[in-house]
């Protein structure tokens, strides 16, 4: 059984709405979560969101300011039961089991629920026999768990129906990229954004640009995608991420609180953002956006990772061991919060702790140059040369142009070639002596002159 959960901010006006089919739905709840979703965003006051919040409003409802209303979607084949649940103080019902197409029972839901929110009309669902084969047909290639080229042959029946069907040209050209074939997907993908300009089309043509070398068509697209659906704020995050690629940090800033006006309630803006800003060392802002991503969605690793970072770079190293334990705890094998856990127990003392977590890290991630790296750098500052290199090394092995393995390796040989005492070097035959700073020169001089002196003073000073 298929179960959406749909959670719906609302503030006076507009209506975030978050509707996603639990985990493990078939290919059935998916479309119709979809389906919904795109009818219910028709309405101008709603704004509809592509990620669930996991968080419990009765238990803490400080946590975001107005939760309003809540409402599950229980899905079953031809089967369709809506509870509408206000938090505050009534309870609306609608039992929709029986017989009937999934476009039936939601063109039977649609308009009492939109009246009992206080909603605008919907637009109506068409439930013609071609209408329910495409709504099957797309819902499968997009959905299911069928084999790659059975899927293609779905979406191309689709076609065979209506060639001008935009969520079937979506479908095709999205596997039409997974199965390789980029210019045949370029190509659905641009008929789809012609019809309709939507933020999902927009953003996988986007991509497939971006992979062809076109950054420019790729931001045209997703510029007049922003202009289409000022509700969604994915044109707004993918270019962003553009921008940002070029270096141009501060119109990526923008972007980024475009797309949080467009959604003030996606995680994904939250943290994209928060991550901009700690690049800019704008820590206090930085923080902020990671509290409120990690408010959003409790069990976001990258959240806890970054308000983390932002602790430790404060030398609050005690407070950012929690989050980064609990970044791990969320997804232990997250690469950039096990080196921070690391660092932030070798900060307090716990060497020992810090190198076995990143043991343990390499045991789930062994192919992780940036693990092998950390533990390389904690066994050198132990004064273990020979385990030190040998991440390094292992490092190197699995990306040979790794830059902080090589320059790690580097140092490492600069450590272990021999010094020199006060008078002079003692290097073994055939090997050159160590480089000289000027200071080393200023010192060698010194130390000849002052044995001079001494010896010229020392019968003056013989009794």
């Amino acid at each position: 059984m298929g179960i959406a959960f749909v959670s719906l901010l609302m503030a006076l006006e507009p209506v975030y709405l978050t509707i996603v089919p639990a985990e493990g739905s078939g290919w059935e709840a998916k479309a119709v979560v979809r389906e919904l979703a795109e009818l219910l965003e028709g309405i101008p006051e709603v704004h509809v969101t592509d990620l669930a919040y996991s968080m419990d409003l009765k238990a803490d409802p400080r946590k975001l300011l107005l939760w309003g209303v809540l409402i599950t979607c229980d899905y079953t084949p031809l089967r369709l039961k809506v509870t509408v649940q206000k938090l505050a103080d009534s309870t609306w019902k609608f039992d929709l089991r029986g017989k009937g197409t999934p476009l039936q029972r939601i063109a039977e839901v649609l308009p009492p629920l939109a009246d009992n929110l206080g909603l605008g009309a919907p637009a109506p669902v068409v439930s013609a026999p071609q209408a329910e084969r495409l709504f099957e047909l797309v819902g499968r290639a997009r959905y299911s768990s069928e084999p790659l080229d059975k899927r293609l042959g779905l979406a191309r029946l689709a076609l065979d129906l209506d060639a001008q069907y935009p969520p079937a040209l979506e479908a095709y050209g999205i596997l039409l990229a997974q199965s390789n074939a980029k210019a045949e997907a370029v190509r659905a993908l641009e008929k789809a954004f012609e019809l309709t300009p939507s933020a999902s089309v927009a953003c996988a043509l986007s991509a497939l640009y971006r992979e062809k070398g076109l950054v420019t068509k790729a931001e045209s697209v997703l510029c007049r995608a922003m202009a289409s659906n000022p509700k969604s704020p994915r044109p707004a995050l993918a270019l962003a991420e553009l921008v940002r690629m070029r270096g141009d940090r501060r119109t990526a800033i923008e972007l980024y609180r475009k797309a949080i006006a467009a959604d003030p309630f996606c995680p994904d803006a939250r943290l994209l953002l928060a991550d901009a800003l700690f690049e800019q060392y704008n820590m206090t802002d930085a923080l902020r956006q990671y509290e409120f991503a990690a408010g959003l969605k409790p069990d976001l690793p990258p959240a806890h990772n970054g308000i983390g970072s932002v602790l430790e770079k404060r030398g609050k190293h005690q407070e950012a061991l929690i989050h980064f334990r609990r970044a791990v705890e969320l997804d232990p094998k997250y690469a950039s919060a096990l080196i921070n856990l690391a660092s932030s127990l070798e900060a307090v003392g716990k060497r020992d702790e810090a190198i076995q977590t990143l043991r343990n890290a390499l045991e789930l991630s062994p192919d992780t140059p940036e693990l092998h790296n950390n533990l390389g750098w904690l066994y050198q500052k132990t004064g273990n040369i020979a385990a030190a290199r040998e991440e390094y090394l292992k490092a190197l092995s699995i990306d040979p142009a790794d830059r902080v393995a090589r320059a790690n390796l580097e140092k490492l040989k600069s450590e272990e070639r021999p010094g020199s005492g006060l008078f002079g070097f003692c290097a073994p035959v055939g090997s050159l002596p160590p480089p000289a700073s000027p200071l080393f020169y200023l010192c060698e001089l010194s130390a000849i002159v002052l044995v001079w002196l001494l010896r010229r003073l020392r019968p003056a000073l013989d009794p």
